[in-house]
């Protein structure tokens, strides 16, 4: 009989862990994409930054936007050339205005558009949780 409680509780545990809820990107860096732009978020570096690539040779610019939840924090980059490439030679990097504070929420957002005056599309929105 004790065995069997044993089974059943260590049963129950693994379905209470399996049903709980994950945080969506809880770290000091993340990454986002879509068929059209990657953007990593690094804030946990001294300086940190966000980084836009173009995924495809079109000719087509891509944009992106970072902000923090709680006090002034802002990056932009963009990467202009309507290239594609991964490298950061190839990608537009921008740093953020501050350092985020912990737990504090990243949010991006990343489009591209034909030219500078070109009107934005193909939206790529995420957020993540700062934990450093």
């Amino acid at each position: 009989m004790r065995k069997l409680k044993l089974v059943a509780a260590a049963a129950l545990s693994t379905a209470l862990v399996a049903l709980s809820p994950t945080p969506a990107h809880a770290a000091t860096s993340a990454t986002f994409y879509n068929d059209y732009l990657l953007v990593y978020v690094d804030a946990g570096q001294t300086y940190p930054y966000v980084k836009v690539c173009d995924r495809k040779s079109d000719g087509e610019r891509v944009e992106v936007e970072a902000w923090g939840a709680w006090h002034t924090l802002f990056a932009a980059a963009e990467d202009a050339n309507g290239n594609n490439g991964t490298s950061d030679s190839a990608c537009g990097i921008g740093y953020f205005s501050a350092r985020p504070d912990h737990n504090e929420r990243i949010y991006i957002q990343g489009w591209r558009q034909d030219g500078a005056n070109g009107t934005p599309h193909n939206w790529l929105d995420g957020a993540f949780t700062f934990t450093g």
